[in-house]
């Protein structure tokens, strides 16, 4: 198996990812508020982003448990969502910072071909890592009605978190080992 990026994270590396989690927490794309996290956190943040990056360099970081809690969506409804720590969230920012690059690279094939209701933002180092959600599902139903109207007789429409809603997770991890 190739790696594709190093495993070894910058000071830099992980400042992007604070700047990435504080911008979910104000954009309030967050199950839960993070605020008092946010703040104690930011009192010294140096030494906490420090002290992160040498649990992740020494191999000593291990993520905390999840909880999963209930989380409303229209039709009064309910899906599962998982509550993960302010330094997971973190480490987990800066592990998409290190491979969004690549993910980006193998989804070029279908830039301006395939129409993603969440398209990935396109600048390195953007606070977003995805174009602003309901604009894409704005443009992606647009498009999808314009192909209509001109005699297209089907649209594709995936949900890859449903799908991998009630698989084996060791089969999702084989799955993102491939990529």
């Amino acid at each position: 198996m190739t790696t594709i990026y190093s495993n070894k994270f910058t000071y830099d590396d992980l400042v992007l990812a604070w700047k990435r989690v504080v911008n979910d927490i104000q954009k309030n794309r967050v199950f839960a508020n993070y605020s008092y996290e946010k703040e104690i956190y930011s009192q010294d943040l140096e030494t906490w982003i420090n002290s992160v990056l040498e649990e992740l360099d020494n191999n000593l970081y291990k993520p905390s448990p999840s909880v999963i809690c209930n989380i409303p969506k229209s039709g009064y409804g309910i899906r599962p969502g998982g509550y993960i720590c302010f330094k997971d969230r973190l480490v987990y920012y800066a592990l998409l910072g290190k491979v969004l690059p690549f993910i980006k690279k193998e989804l070029e094939w279908s830039d301006g071909k395939v129409d993603f209701g969440n398209n990935l933002e396109k600048r390195n180092g953007s606070l977003e890592t995805i174009k602003n959600r309901y604009k894409s599902w704005s443009r992606f139903r647009k498009n999808g009605m314009k192909l209509l109207g001109e005699g297209c007789e089907k649209v594709v429409f995936t949900d890859i978190t449903g799908y991998y809603e009630n698989i084996d997770t060791s089969a999702l991890c084989s799955d993102l080992r491939q990529i």
